[in-house]
């Protein structure tokens, strides 16, 4: 019902103005400037009330992937209904591979939705072998106590995996939606658990989506830059 942004949708659609949630190249030389890895996560499950991703057979969708594909690390976003529906993971995976002619061998559930234990069994077989979805939804910090990657151990069966858990630590969204920080308060949040990663040597992973780096986002593109700068820096 957003019937102002209606206009710049058909434009967009019909390709007479670039879609202003395109920000990749933004991200990707904000990333190269500062050396710092990538990884993208791609939504492409069926349209829905909580999936809404352009459809997989999209010219410019699948056009706009393959360029990513081609200089960055890509993975999976399974979509909000494969909670219910795990087969959509294997479904949507097989997409994602047709399309970059890569294989795809990580993960990041929508909305952090992981049925315990069958989502990560379910991952290991159709051969995901790193998951990137334990996070915290309403505050930063470590989910599972950790900042290093480890693996899943399956306690109904006893036994280790060869499925990589990397806890990730802060997400854009809790800082700005759930705990209302400001962009100063979130850096210095940020900082503090970047710090105590690194005298662990652990590995801090952020998370963020591209709707973030628009223009009226200019506060947060600024907290991103920090981060990458710190998380490159020896003093900190």
């Amino acid at each position: 019902m957003k019937f102002n942004q209606i206009a710049k949708r058909v434009e967009s659609n019909l390709n007479e103005k670039k879609d202003p949630y395109n920000t990749f190249h933004l991200i990707n030389s904000l990333s190269n400037e500062t050396k710092t890895a990538l990884h993208y996560f791609v939504l492409i499950g069926d349209y829905s009330a909580y999936d809404k991703n352009p459809h997989y057979k999209t010219k410019g969708f699948r056009n706009l992937l393959k360029g990513l594909a081609n200089e960055n690390s890509i993975g999976l976003h399974p979509s909000y209904n494969s909670f219910n529906h795990p087969e959509n993971i294997d479904i949507e995976k097989k997409r994602l591979e047709g399309i970059i002619e890569k294989k795809i061998t990580s993960a990041r559930c929508h909305f952090l939705r992981i049925s315990f234990p069958d989502t990560y069994r379910h991952f290991i077989n159709v051969g995901i072998t790193d998951d990137y979805t334990m996070i915290y939804a309403s505050q930063s910090g470590y989910r599972t106590g950790l900042c290093v990657p480890y693996q899943w151990f399956d306690l109904e069966k006893n036994e280790s995996t060869n499925l990589t858990i990397h806890p990730s630590t802060i997400m854009e969204g809790t800082l700005r939606d759930y705990t209302k920080y400001s962009p100063k308060k979130a850096t210095e949040v940020i900082s503090q658990l970047l710090d105590i990663s690194k005298k662990q040597g652990g590995e801090f992973v952020s998370v963020w989506h591209n709707d973030s780096f628009v223009p009226s986002q200019k506060n947060w593109i600024e907290v991103y830059k920090k981060l990458l700068v710190n998380s490159n820096s020896t003093n900190s």
